[in-house]
């Protein structure tokens, strides 16, 4: 999803004069309880890297370098 949001943000960044896009919240709130509102972040709450971070920033390498 995050990869989504971001590749359709770039696309869309001249037609709507998008010049920055800011993700808050990396970190978890508590990653052990089972609530998404819990754990919707790229870090864990001790800030180990989850699935989304390497997804985040491969698509950020890529925006970088088009």
């Amino acid at each position: 999803m995050l990869e989504a949001i971001v590749k359709t943000l770039f696309s869309l960044r001249i037609e709507f004069n998008i010049e920055t896009y800011q993700l808050f919240c990396l970190r978890d709130a508590n990653s052990s309880v089972d609530d998404l509102f819990f754990q919707l972040r790229i870090l864990r709450d001790d800030y180990s890297k989850k699935p989304a971070f390497e997804v985040f920033q491969k698509v950020i390498r890529e925006m970088t370098f088009t």
